[in-house]
């Protein structure tokens, strides 16, 4: 476990000790300062505050401990775990969705992710809760309209303003759910149409809730231009079509080297099969991840597979309908044993590679085998502080590469 020097992490946990401090007007005030002055725009005033607010009870408990602080992205993340094992697992115990599990609980990309103080993790967690939750809601029969609308509404509400606390593009989701309940009600018999009589309230409950939260949030919590809309203003064609390929090319970082583009280009035709045979059914899911990949796609910035953390539940699980569908058509063939045996392999493969990979690492970690990232959490570091604290005044401006990791 180590920290380095990009000082994203810094603002987040400086937020939290803010929120703790109850001195959010100040940080606002002196983080101004900091990026202001800055010759680049090196991020916003402030941070969505929702994973501040998640950071916040442990910064009170522990303060400034790395290891501490770091266990909320590890918390999240497994209960990530749990929550693909409810919505997939648990209802279809088949070795295919116990394969896919593993390809999460495994995979060490995303488990590395851990061990970075940022809102991936969570968001991640709180992005698939949402749209799994909008999905089941697609998916209600006529005779469920009523019954379980109410629950639903009231969580997917919840998981959204979540979401959107901790990203801006959390409000994707909204558009996710408005196509969700205009389809669903699209495909509903004609003459359940006209006697539905469709109530507003529970109708509108999901939006309701979001939209008190976010008022909420934002009468407490000074905003600091966090969603960089203003970014957006120099985009051009050509530049989203490089981002479109670019992020395309992504996915297979899922994948480790050096076979992971190979694998990841296999599973495409696995995603186009799954999403042919399952979008209509499950069509929030898809909208939701081309909407992210769209918006990824037109945002300036580039900053790996992290950005696309909320798309890899749904590709995979395209992917796996998709190995179902061929399964279940090559049945009829002569030899459809040994199609089915080859997948097994491939995915059992798979995820031992991803198990022993991550295990060795582990292992490599507890015995602190290597060089360990010390960062702004190294001697050196320290001491520095200690000599800035001791020899300059408050007032005083001090120029360093990472401001942001300097208070």
């Amino acid at each position: 476990m180590g920290q380095g020097w990009g000082d994203d992490f810094a603002a987040y946990i400086l937020q939290a000790k803010s929120i703790v401090e109850v001195d959010t007007q100040g940080y606002i005030k002196a983080n101004s300062f900091t990026i202001l002055q800055s010759y680049a725009m090196i991020g916003p005033i402030a941070y969505p505050w929702g994973y501040p607010l998640l950071l916040a009870p442990v910064y009170w408990a522990f303060g400034a401990n790395i290891f501490a602080l770091k266990l909320v992205a590890v918390f999240f993340y497994e209960a990530f775990i749990a929550l693909l094992y409810w919505a997939y697992v648990r209802k279809n115990p088949s070795l295919w969705m116990w394969f896919y599990l593993g390809l999460f609980a495994f995979n060490p990309v995303m488990l590395m992710a851990g061990n970075e103080i940022l809102s991936d993790l969570p968001f991640l967690f709180f992005s698939t809760l949402a749209i799994v939750l909008i999905d089941r809601l697609y998916r209600l029969n006529e005779g469920q309209f009523s019954a379980q609308e109410w629950y639903l509404g009231v969580l997917i509400g919840l998981c959204i303003a979540i979401a959107s606390l901790m990203r801006t593009n959390g409000l994707l989701l909204l558009l996710a759910l408005v196509a969700a309940q205009l389809f669903r009600f699209w495909q509903l018999p004609t003459q359940f149409k006209w006697a539905l009589k469709i109530p507003l309230l529970r109708t509108l409950m999901p939006y309701a809730l979001f939209f008190i939260l976010t008022y909420l949030a934002g009468k407490y919590f000074t905003q600091g231009g966090q969603s960089h809309l203003s970014e957006l203003r120099g985009i051009s064609l050509s530049q989203t079509w490089g981002t479109l390929k670019y992020n395309l090319g992504l996915l297979g970082g899922f994948f480790l080297p050096p076979w992971g583009f190979t694998l990841y280009c296999l599973s495409i035709p696995l995603f186009i099969l799954g999403v042919f045979t399952k979008a209509r059914q499950h069509l929030p899911l898809f909208i939701y991840a081309f909407l992210t990949l769209i918006l990824y796609s037109i945002w300036p910035f580039r900053q790996g597979i992290r950005f696309l953390y909320p798309l890899l539940p749904i590709y995979f699980i395209f992917v796996m309908w998709g190995i179902i569908k061929v399964v279940a058509t090559t049945k009829n063939w002569p030899n459809w044993k040994w199609t089915t045996a080859v997948l097994y392999l491939g995915f059992f493969g798979i995820n031992i590679h991803f198990f022993m990979t991550s295990y060795f690492l582990a292992i490599g970690n507890i015995a602190l085998q290597g060089p360990v990232l010390a960062g702004p959490f190294g001697v050196p570091a320290k001491e520095m502080y200690t000599f800035l604290k001791q020899e300059t005044q408050a007032s005083d401006v001090i120029v360093f590469r990472k401001p942001r990791s300097m208070p």
